[in-house]
């Protein structure tokens, strides 16, 4: 909450610009989601490499 409260007062009150994709409803659902999972594998296919690749940036420009 802190962060969003941030993001307001610099965009509205100080100007900045740059503050506002903070407050967007594609940022507030990106920081809604689950923490991050992290998995080690041992190996993986380069189809599956590019799937994931594909879906990892799908997934960054819903944020913007």
């Amino acid at each position: 909450m802190q962060a969003l409260n941030l993001a307001f007062f610099q965009a509205y009150l100080t100007n900045q610009s740059q503050s506002l994709p903070y407050l967007s409803g594609s940022y507030l659902q990106y920081i809604n989601q689950q923490p991050f999972t992290f998995s080690i594998l041992q190996s993986l296919t380069e189809e599956d490499l590019q799937k994931a690749i594909e879906n990892f940036s799908k997934r960054l420009s819903n944020i913007n």
